[in-house]
């Protein structure tokens, strides 16, 4: 279902002409996940998409207009990947489109200014994604969640090309030789499979809740005839004369004829169940659309039934409880967030807060950033420092969970900003896990630090949002405190 080499091949083609020296004008993230690039070229907006969705990856030309509505509905990291993107390539002119490696790789080249950044799309069949690189093919953010097990494909990492396997020997032409577009070609077969699969995908999510509402319609159906059975055998009595009424008659008058009228209605109402799933299995050309009504018509809630339609007020049934007004719901419990460095570190350490609430610390001096890492930082942290060994020691305490980009773009404009570093250039900055470092021998100065595995990532002036986190210094996180032991370091907590 994926394109093959000579497809992608033609749509490569066609693309290098009709985006020759267009110019980036948005960047639209879509539920798939899928990413379209709007570019203004000879005065008209044409719209690109990758889709890096299993079995449908594809690259095209298409004239769908995003959803804002389905835009809300994709996953953070997909959002963060728009973001970062449109901000390293805003206003970015394509100087070349093609196929890398012989395999299913497009390369998007952009120049924003002197700076060249890359789009690398992997348009395979099972773990398709897409990669945005700067010009040392450092990974700076990425659509979906790398899947792979044999590539290191990280943030901040350089980009791996795919292994070698063997492709498929029987290449499909199924846009090539038609005439006319080959994207519009690919968008319309893509457009009819979809359309396809989504029909057969709600197909069986119908018959299943069609399945379920049966069940429930059967049992009740159950239940009602066995309190029937009840009734009539207690109303019986009444008329046999077995049962006293002391004064209180122990059936409602009517009752029997209410619930044989309850017992006909769950009846009919199974009946109905059973004659939708007949008709979807039959095929019939409308019955997909009735049994969503009927699905639809249930979530809402059934009316309430009318006193007309219960036996008359006197007497109850013998063991009925009147029915108590359901509790109110129990308030939500305040959620805290978790932080492993539940002490904090030592006085005189800068103290900043990401947006999603994860502690970012930065060492005002060498001293202190030797005691930093290597005391209060727990092996999981994330350390950075600019690139080239010139700079405070910056920790982030997100533990063992990878923070989002978000976070990371934060504490690495920190590490820029209190390094002797230029503010107003891009800058490359490292980052490690804590349990990766080592400190070298006495001689060596006091913030030096051997990295063994670490990742690389180049930053861009960004003033305004590094004022924001600054203005986020002493911000006080949650703070959960640890069930063992305390961990090694200062007895302060963050604050």
């Amino acid at each position: 279902m994926t394109l093959s080499l000579t497809e992608i091949d033609a749509v490569v083609a066609e693309l290098a002409v009709a985006l020759s020296g267009a110019v980036l004008a948005g960047v639209d993230v879509l539920p798939g996940p899928s990413v379209v690039l709007r570019f203004g070229a000879g005065g008209k907006i044409l719209r690109l998409l990758l889709c890096a969705r299993p079995h449908y990856s594809r690259l095209h030309l298409t004239t769908h207009v995003g959803d804002r509505s389905a835009a809300e509905r994709v996953p953070v990291q997909s959002r963060d990947f728009s973001d970062r993107s449109w901000r390293e390539l805003r206003q970015g002119r394509i100087t070349g489109i093609k196929r890398l490696f012989g395999d299913r790789v497009v390369g998007i080249e952009f120049a924003v200014g002197e700076r060249r950044r890359s789009l690398l799309f992997e348009c395979s069949g099972q773990h398709p994604n897409l990669f945005l690189c700067d010009d040392r093919s450092v990974i700076q953010a990425m659509l979906a969640p790398n899947k792979s097990q044999r590539r290191d494909l990280k943030y901040g990492s350089r980009y791996a090309r795919p292994l070698r396997h063997e492709h498929d020997k029987v290449e499909t032409l199924r846009f090539v030789g038609q005439g006319g577009s080959v994207s519009a070609h690919v968008e319309a077969f893509y457009d009819t499979e979809e359309a396809r699969e989504g029909r057969a995908l709600a197909f069986v999510a119908v018959r299943a809740a069609l399945h379920t509402a049966l069940a429930n319609e059967e049992k009740k159906a159950q239940a009602i005839t066995a309190d029937l059975s009840k009734t009539r055998q207690q109303a019986a009595a009444v008329a046999g004369g077995e049962i006293v009424l002391n004064g209180e008659m122990p059936v409602r008058d009517g009752a029997v004829e209410w619930q044989e009228k309850r017992v006909i209605a769950a009846s009919a109402a199974a009946d109905r169940v059973r004659g939708l799933l007949t008709s979807l299995r039959e095929g019939q050309s409308d019955s997909l659309e009735m049994a969503r009504r009927y699905l639809d018509s249930q979530s809402e809630g059934r009316p309430a039934e009318r006193p007309a339609d219960r036996p008359a007020a006197g007497s109850r049934e013998r063991g009925a409880v009147a029915a108590r007004p359901p509790a109110p719901a129990p308030a939500p419990a305040r959620q805290s967030t978790p932080v492993k460095n539940a002490f904090g570190p030592p006085p005189g350490v800068r103290r900043f807060r990401a947006d999603d609430g994860t502690p970012i610390w930065v060492s005002p001096s060498p001293d202190m950033a030797a005691r930093l890492t290597f005391e209060v930082a727990e092996a999981d942290d994330l350390w950075m420092r600019v690139d080239g060994g010139a700079g405070a020691h910056v920790i982030v305490a997100c533990g063992n969970r990878e923070p989002p980009l978000a976070t990371l773009v934060d504490a690495a404009l920190l590490a820029i900003h209190f390094s002797r570093a230029d503010a107003q250039t891009e800058q490359p900055v490292q980052v490690a896990r804590r349990r990766d470092l080592r400190q070298p021998g006495r001689d060596a100065p006091l913030d030096a630090v051997q990295v063994g595995r670490s990742r690389l990532f180049t930053i861009r002036p960004d003033s305004e949002r590094s004022r924001r986190v600054l203005a986020t210094e002493g911000a006080r996180p949650t703070i959960r405190k640890p069930s063992g032991p305390r961990p090694f370091g200062p007895k302060r907590r963050d604050a």
